[in-house]
């Protein structure tokens, strides 16, 4: 038989019981809680993504459009007669109406399939001419008798550009290539104009090595740079998506990139980035 004193020491005190009490009742409550807010947090970072990646691909579709334009008023140029009976001088008053029809372009060069340049738009006819600068490129173009895209070109006189190659083709053979010049701060105007975006908000192209042609801000900085360790990384092995990254200029930034419809040569990639997310179309290596 227990003694009075051993019975009284078997009891909780009352504190103890509410403690256990309240302790069984919000520990599930506080359980669904946490993971109500993960669900939460998880879904407003998928939302988030997707509006980056919404934007990106609007910016690509700019980016193609103006590509394509560019593409297929060369290949409107490419069919004309002069070509065939090498009456250069006309067709020379031909690409000049041309130019001055297309804002974003600062030549219209004509080619060999050597490579050695014949007429250009912004020389007279008898300047001698120098030989094409990417000759790798050139060359596809040949081989593939396929539009292609070539990296930027910093430097000389004029300012940085990237040039749009078509090929003269008759009777499955190439005469020529034409090529437009675009220049970066033009493609940069049609970044700013046609896809309009707060002013937080930066939006870029770049070219196959990774080089920035073209910036809606601070181009004049920054064009000609190559993009970031991080951007370089994942530039190389993915195709879209959006990730954490220190922009040039330090600032955070959760930049969504993403390529254009347009594959050929692999050309370009669409980037845009925003300081105020939580944390920038880029064109795919030639």
């Amino acid at each position: 038989m227990f003694s009075r004193g051993d019975q009284s020491g078997r009891h909780f005190p009352l504190r103890s019981h509410l403690l256990i009490l309240v302790v069984g009742t919000l520990l599930p409550v506080l359980i669904v809680a946490g993971l109500l807010i993960r669900r939460m947090v998880a879904d407003n970072r998928t939302s988030i993504e997707n509006s980056l990646m919404a934007t990106s691909h609007a910016q690509a579709a700019v980016v193609d459009r103006e590509l394509t334009g560019t593409i297929r008023a060369l290949q409107g140029l490419a069919q004309s007669d002069r070509l065939v009976t090498g009456e250069l001088p006309p067709f020379h008053d031909q690409a000049v109406r041309l130019l001055h029809e297309q804002s974003m372009w600062s030549d219209v060069i004509l080619s060999r399939p050597d490579g050695q340049q014949v007429m250009s738009s912004a020389a007279p006819a008898e300047e001698a001419l120098p030989a094409v600068r990417d000759p790798d490129v050139f060359a596809r173009v040949i081989a593939t008798r396929q539009p292609m895209i070539g990296d930027l070109r910093v430097g000389g006189v004029r300012q940085p550009w990237f040039p749009v190659h078509v090929p003269v083709v008759r009777n499955g053979q190439v005469l020529y290539v034409l090529s437009a010049l675009v220049t970066s701060t033009a493609f940069s105007d049609v970044l700013r104009r046609e896809a309009p975006l707060p002013d937080e908000w930066v939006r870029g192209i770049v070219d196959g090595r990774g080089v920035i042609v073209a910036r809606s801000r601070d181009g004049e900085r920054f064009v000609g740079q190559r993009g970031t360790a991080a951007f370089l990384e994942r530039y190389a092995i993915v195709n879209e998506g959006v990730y954490r990254d220190v922009a040039l200029d330090g600032t955070p930034v959760y930049p969504p990139l993403s390529w254009t419809a347009h594959s050929i040569n692999r050309w370009p990639r669409s980037a845009c980035s925003a300081s105020h997310c939580s944390a920038r179309a880029a064109w795919p290596p030639s």
